[in-house]
């Protein structure tokens, strides 16, 4: 079996992965017997969220299936653990002479990074104000968790790393990362049928993913998206808040 084909396997994998952990949980909430109870644990669906949305991405990683270019992990090479036998001034010198490679190879992405996310930012701060401005949002929330930042971004990465390899194309990868996306979505939708409230999650998740994905086309670098998107999320949280203490009452 080919590399290119197994990738696409675990594709699929991934997408039957997430349609399926929300019909089961909703399956298995509306009974009565033990695996309910599981289900109900707070430790039981962060370790199902963790294998689904880090495992297959770090498999791909380690295994050599995906490289990590391909990921957008620019400057992996020098995050490397230093010899904790030598004495601890050089440890720490170690480390300071790997943050500055790091640094020093991130250099050029700063530039355009900060020009893109202004106006990828503003953008979508104007629509945010103009959605949350309709619905009046109850609650003010888009993650339940922060970690659900980390766990978007590198499933998105996962997607757009796997259709950039099969295909060659970054820009080819950004479509097919998205296709892909809006398919386990709109599967879940449909085994599941989401109320209102996480259907709203959902869009606005989508949207935060949609910037960063852009951004990455200009910036390849998934550490410097990932910041971006937990800047983005930040805002969202604040804006979830101040329009829904401003919700008003009319008749």
């Amino acid at each position: 079996m080919s590399d290119r084909i197994l990738i696409i396997i675990l594709c699929l994998l991934s997408v039957i992965t997430f349609a399926g952990s929300y019909w089961l949980a909703d399956k298995f909430i509306q009974e009565e017997n033990f695996l309910c109870l599981k289900l109900k644990t707070k430790w039981l669906p962060t370790i199902l969220q963790a294998i689904y949305f880090l495992g297959l991405p770090y498999l791909t990683l380690i295994t050599g299936l995906l490289p990590a270019r391909f990921f957008g992990l620019k400057g992996i090479e020098f995050f490397l653990i230093p010899d904790l036998g030598q004495p601890i001034p050089s440890v720490i010198d170690t480390l300071f002479t790997q943050i500055g490679n790091v640094l020093f190879t991130w250099l050029p992405d700063f530039g355009p990074m900060a020009s893109t996310s202004m106006v990828l930012g503003a953008i979508f701060v104007l629509y945010l104000g103009f959605y949350l401005q309709a619905i009046r949002p109850a609650h003010p929330t888009i993650y339940q968790s922060k970690v659900g930042i980390v766990f978007d971004a590198v499933h998105w990465a996962f997607y757009r790393a796997a259709i950039w390899l099969i295909v060659g194309s970054i820009y080819v990868g950004f479509l097919g990362g998205l296709i892909l996306v809006l398919v386990e979505y709109t599967l879940a939708n449909w085994l599941r049928k989401f109320p209102t409230l996480l259907q709203q999650q959902f869009l606005l998740r989508f949207s935060l993913g949609l910037l960063s994905s852009i951004s990455f086309l200009f910036v390849p670098n998934l550490w410097l998206t990932l910041t971006f998107h937990g800047i983005l999320t930040i805002v969202s949280e604040g804006m979830f808040k101040i329009f829904s203490n401003s919700k008003t009452v009319t008749v």
